[in-house]
């Protein structure tokens, strides 16, 4: 057995999310005053459910770089990071399993606070366009998780129907091994012959 195999996955599996993070990102939908809707945290939020707390927060940090280049500072980064990290925690600390539900819960309690905090103090904008900023932030991620989350269950049942077609194969496999076709015909012919035969002689 090829014990390095488990290892490898979680490494592809790894990559490729960090380039699905960079791709969401860079796949931006723009709305108004500069504001993009982006979607790297959907490959963030498959990381917190699958490859765990480290995982998740180094995604995120991936996909977070390119917001360098789409809004020309780093002021998105910490929120987006620690978003990550703690649906990652949530999910697999807390069992809060409800993607959205961990999301909008980081949204409200830390993110947007994040966001007003990080905007306000560096930003050297007006209070309105932060508030619109942190609206803008905790809507898109939640967005990103219900989408995350559909891809979990999508997931979870092909997974599901896989396995029930696998144990329906083995019973049948099983079936016919104890019993190979014509089996049932040759035993009741097998048994019934001699009994014919001995009601015959004794007519």
């Amino acid at each position: 057995m090829d014990k390095g195999g488990p290892t490898r996955g979680k490494w592809e599996s790894f990559i490729a999310l960090c380039a699905l993070s960079l791709a969401g990102n860079w796949l931006s939908l723009p709305l108004f005053f500069g504001i993009d809707l982006i979607f790297g945290s959907i490959a963030v939020m498959l990381a917190a459910v699958y490859l765990g707390f480290w995982a998740a927060g180094l995604i995120a940090l991936v996909g977070a770089l390119y917001t360098l280049f789409l809004w020309g500072q780093p002021l998105a980064m910490p929120a987006f990071i620690l978003e990550g990290l703690v649906v990652a925690w949530l999910y697999h600390r807390r069992k809060l399993t409800n993607l959205v539900l961990a999301d909008l819960a980081f949204w409200l309690v830390i993110g947007s606070p994040v966001v007003v905090l990080v905007y306000s103090t560096y930003g050297g904008m007006a209070d309105s366009a932060v508030m619109l900023i942190a609206l803008k932030q905790a809507v898109n991620g939640v967005f990103n998780a219900l989408l995350a989350g559909l891809v979990v269950l999508l997931i979870s049942y092909r997974a599901k129907k896989i396995c029930l077609s696998i144990a329906v194969l083995d019973h049948f496999s099983l079936h016919v091994v104890r019993h190979p076709p014509g089996w049932d015909y040759a035993n009741h012919h097998g048994r019934a012959g001699p009994a014919r035969r001995s009601g015959g002689l004794g007519i």
